[in-house]
């Protein structure tokens, strides 16, 4: 299986501050390097040296960018996890794939960023609609949702989970499965009229259930 491409990580914003970097580096450390030399060197080429200056700052930027890059931007995850919003991945180059149809790369794309990111609810439920619909994979599809659930899905995501696997399990004919989601979305749903009516159904479903028992027994 060809190994799907990974997601681009360097936008425009990404490198506009490398540029930014690269001159707060060339700015002072071309002045620091002229005083030096000259005091070390004071008949040395003048041009030469400006050549090899600029080319040493630049790589020292070209090096020194990556970790100063990743250390910034593991500290504001870390605070954002403390309390801010969480970083959202750009999925438009998988829904690109969608669009043309190819939806097994996407599929592969998505289970790439989940490999990456255990705590990402999204990705998964994302892969699971995409196995339940047009890959016409039920079975994968309940295993990404159930996935997501261990994600740490938001209130919201967990009401989005529960009713997709309520509808995989009525697909699939798994009566006890979506008995559980229907008592699980009561629970979620607890006062309001749709949380009610999960109530209901699994009222109904047990009565069902017995009375099958019943007549088997007879």
């Amino acid at each position: 299986m060809k190994t799907p491409r990974r997601l681009r990580d360097v936008d425009t914003g990404d490198q506009a501050e490398q540029l930014r970097f690269t001159v707060m580096v060339l700015l002072p450390g071309m002045f620091l390097l002229f005083v030096l030399e000259r005091m070390l060197w004071p008949g040395g080429p003048l041009l030469f040296l400006t050549v090899l200056n600029l080319a040493l700052l630049i790589l020292l930027s070209l090096l020194l960018w990556p970790l100063i890059h990743r250390g910034s931007s593991a500290a504001i995850n870390g605070l954002l996890a403390g309390g801010g919003e969480a970083f959202t991945v750009q999925y438009s180059e998988i829904e690109a794939l969608v669009v043309q149809h190819r939806f097994a790369e996407a599929a592969d794309m998505y289970r790439a960023i989940a490999e990456e990111m255990p705590r990402n609810a999204e990705v998964r439920m994302r892969l699971g609609a995409l196995l339940e619909k047009p890959l016409n994979d039920p079975s994968g599809a309940v295993a990404a949702f159930l996935a997501a659930r261990q994600a740490a899905p938001t209130p919201q995501q967990e009401a989005v989970i529960t009713n997709a696997l309520i509808d995989l399990y009525r697909q699939n004919g798994n009566r006890s499965g979506m008995m559980a989601e229907l008592s699980r979305f009561a629970r979620l749903q607890q006062g309001s009229p749709a949380g009610e009516q999960a109530r209901e159904a699994v009222r109904r479903m047990t009565r069902e259930d017995a009375a099958a028992r019943h007549e088997t027994d007879y």
